[in-house]
């Protein structure tokens, strides 16, 4: 696997789990309230 293909699936896989979280924090709250 090139540097460049393996960098760009990296970011990726690093953009997916930063909405993931966001997405669990913002249900978190929702049942707070």
């Amino acid at each position: 696997m090139s540097y460049t293909l393996n960098h760009a699936s990296s970011r990726q896989i690093v953009r997916d789990y930063t909405q993931l979280c966001l997405g669990i924090k913002r249900l978190m709250h929702d049942l707070l309230i």
